[in-house]
This record gives structure tokens, sequence and C-alpha cells, in this order.
């Protein structure tokens, strides 16, 4: 709870250490509320307003308001001038208001080191906050929903997505009804990234504590969430195999890509950096016998990075001034490397790799699409789904057997407030999966070569 940045000895089995970048203590209440500020509200660095204490007196008065005469909104900061535990006071974020709740995002509450997501300000230690310090109101890539998740397992279709009260949940489909949703996680901020390694169905996600967890299920249940490391990182982790070990990457909160490998003679290995600074998600493939991974750099030119087996190439542009976090896709019928990515002026292109060079952007693959891209191969052709400045769905795909391109085609969906993203189940069902605009539900549009597109569904 100090905001000092002198170093803390061991308390309750705690260790807190040196200044942060804010200049506070860390493993402090005050380290975690300037840090989730700063994420946030990026830009926003609250330094050196001291102890939890002396917020009040610090912040610009025209942010400070009595916890008694004002209505705190999300992305507000919880501001009490005295504890029961020390004399430091206490500071929470407030991650949601539903009615007259006040929800909190606390750490470190009585020195115990720990992050709390289950906290109100009826229920908080401390009792009710002395001040709320508004920030300003959230940024809209800040309150944007999560894209859904799909994968097969054990022959059921397995859906996850993140609830706006940032609850993870799961449901699946047996092949003749949907088991209905179960949370499996609360506080969790990423789009949820899927595999299944072995006999297991691991789901990775990354909590309101910056940290990258881990959560598996071998059929009778799933493990718990473990952390993949203190490491905090930003933005949604992407998951892949490459041969016999499960690659997990994710952005840091200094904009640099690192990387996590488990394997199962050694399990884990620890978060390792791959350098230069990004901008967007990572987007890894194995294609041939080399893993690829794909971002966007601070310029805004896409780059790839290539481990051969044994060395990594570093960061080679592409050049191209696009936007949003590309994708990359191991187009196997065609033998190609293909990289998907919008523009600001909201066309979508792709640049592609024959495994020796690559052809460049091109003219555009369409246009009047915004957020993220999602591409996969169903069988042999390639389908490609975007959405619209309309927020409606949109696809087209690549005919193998005739090389050449459908036109787009809505999907005639909810306007959805997501990306999409899509799951081909068994050998002739493909899903795509987004959320809705109007209600935050799961929607899924399903086809068949028999039936066609069936339209969207809540789930």
């Amino acid at each position: 709870m100090n905001g000092g940045s002198s170093l803390i000895s061991t308390v309750n089995g705690v260790t807190y250490g040196e200044a942060d970048l804010w200049h506070y203590g860390l493993r402090n209440c005050t380290s975690y509320v300037a840090w989730r500020i700063n994420q946030s509200f990026p830009g926003t660095n609250i330094n050196g307003w001291g102890d939890a204490k002396d917020w009040a007196a610090n912040a610009p008065s025209s942010k400070v308001h009595s916890a008694g005469s004002y209505t705190p909104v999300a992305g507000d900061i919880a501001q009490w001038n005295y504890s029961p535990t020390d004399t430091f006071g206490h500071v929470a974020y407030v991650w949601k208001v539903s009615g007259s709740t006040v929800y909190l995002w606390d750490y470190n509450v009585g020195w115990d080191g720990i992050f709390y997501d289950n906290y109100t300000t009826a229920t908080e230690p401390n009792g009710g906050p002395n001040n709320y310090i508004h920030i300003g109101t959230l940024p809209t890539s800040s309150t944007t929903y999560a894209t859904p998740a799909s994968i097969s397992f054990n022959g059921a279709l397995n859906v996850f997505t993140v609830g706006s009260d940032y609850q993870l949940y799961t449901q699946y489909w047996n092949g003749s009804s949907w088991s209905g949703y179960t949370s499996i996680g609360s506080s969790m901020l990423s789009n949820p990234a899927v595999i299944v390694n072995g006999s297991g169905l691991n789901v990775f996600e990354r909590g309101g504590d910056g940290q990258i967890y881990a959560e598996y299920n071998t059929g009778s249940g799933w493990s718990g969430w473990a952390s993949l490391g203190s490491h905090q990182m930003k933005g949604n982790p992407t998951v892949m195999h490459y041969g016999s070990e499960m690659d997990v990457f994710a952005l840091d909160t200094n904009n640099m890509p690192y990387k996590d490998t488990w394997n199962s003679t050694s399990g884990w290995g620890g978060w390792g950096s791959l350098g230069n600074y990004m901008a967007s998600d990572p987007s890894a493939v194995q294609y041939g016998s080399s893993l690829e991974v794909v971002m966007r750099g601070g310029d805004n030119a896409i780059y790839v990075d290539t481990w051969n087996g044994s060395s990594w190439s570093g960061f080679n542009s592409l050049s191209g001034g696009l936007s949003g976090n590309p994708l990359a896709l191991s187009y196997s019928a065609e033998g190609e490397l293909d990289v998907w990515a919008n523009a600001p002026n909201q066309n979508l292109y792709k640049d592609t790799s024959n495994g020796s060079s690559w052809g460049g952007w091109g003219n555009g693959m369409g246009s009047g699409y915004i957020g993220s891209p999602y591409a996969m191969q169903y069988n042999n052709d390639m389908e490609v789904y975007d959405r619209g400045t309309d927020n409606n769905i949109y696809s087209r795909y690549w005919s193998y057997s005739g090389q050449s391109w459908s036109g787009w085609a809505s999907l005639n969906n909810p306007t959805m407030i997501s990306d999409p993203s899509a799951y081909q189940y068994g050998s002739t069902e493909l899903d795509v999966f987004a959320t809705g605009n109007s209600d935050d539900k799961t929607y899924k549009d399903t086809f068949t070569p028999t039936n066609g597109w069936g339209g969207f569904s809540s789930l």
C-alpha cells in the first residue's frame, strides 16, 4: 500500500522491491493501479502521487470526487485515506459498475501480495472508499468484447467466450444439444486462445494482473488456472503447435514480443524475448519445418520472424501501412504462407510467400473492413472473414479447384461488436463466431455443402 520507492523488506512472506516506472514501490497497491491506469488509458501516467492516502490531495482536483456525492464508472480509482492494516491508505481500480454495486480489482490488501477480483466497495476489507479519482472515459479499444474461440475435443465442439462481466465461459455441442455455459474463471481481459495438446484441451487468457494464465481439461474437469509467470502482458496471447512442443506468444507492456514453450519433458520453460518494438498481437503458424511469427510494428509495417529449428531470423519487414492485428495462415493446399491485415483506409490486404520470396501486398482484397480479419483453410479452399464498417460479418473464399476468388457476401448477421473467428468441425461443417453488438451474446453461423449458410443464432 505504501506509495514510496524505497526497498521494503519481506512482510507476510511477500518481498517488496524498488520503484516501478511510475515511482511507486513494486507490488504495492499504488504500483498496480498506476499500471492498470496506464493500460486502460494509454499514455496516462500518474507519476509520484505519493502514498495511497495522499492520492486525493495530489491528483488534479477536477478529477477527485467524494464517494458520498459521486457515481463512479469503470476506469475510476477508488481511494482510501486510511487502512485498518497500516497508515498508508489504499487504492483499487473500478472495473465494473452495475446499479449500485461497484466492482474492484484490488491488489495487496493487508500486505498479502495477492490480486483480488471479487471485492466490491461493500465487501472490501477497508470498507467503502473516501474518494473516487476519475481519469477519463475508457477508450473504445478497452471496451471491445473478446472474439470467441472454438475447438473440437473428444468429438464435441467447444466454444469459449469472455462475458461482459469478464468471466471466461465455455460450453460444448455433443452432436445433438449444447451443454449450456459454465464459468471457468474471472477477470479475463483477452481473447481466449485454445489448443488440444495430447489428451488435454488447453486454454490461455490474460488476467487482470497482466499475467498469462493456462488451464487444461483432460476430460475429467478443469485443472484450475496456473500463471505462466509474473511478466505482465497486454493484448491477446496466441498458442500453436510446433512439432511436439506447444508455444505461447504475447506482447508485453513495453511492446516487446515474448514466447513461452512447453514440452513433455520439462514443462514450461519461461518467457523469452523475441526483441523488437511491436504494436499488435502476435500471429504464429508452422509453415513447412519453420515457425513463423507475424506482427505489426510501431511503424505499421508488417514484420515476420522465422525460427528454422535452431535460430531466429529476426523480424524482417514486409512493408505496408497496415492496422489492427495481422493474421498468418499456412495454406497447405497451395504450399504458401499468407498474411492478412486491414489497412487504415479500411481495405483488406494479403501478402503471400512461396517459401523463398514474398509477392507484395497487391491492390487489396476488398474495402470497407475494420478490426482484424480471420482466414483459415476449409478442406482445400481458403476462407476469409472480416467485419464491415456496418458491423456485419462478410466472407469470401478461394476455390482451389476453380483457382479463383468468390465475391464478398454478407452473412446477414446481427451487428457484431467483435471480430470474427471460424473453425472446421468434422469433415464438412464450417462454423463462424462473433459477439453481438446489442446483447453481448456469442453468435454462430454454420455452413455445410448441402445447406449452405444457416444464419446466425445466439448461443
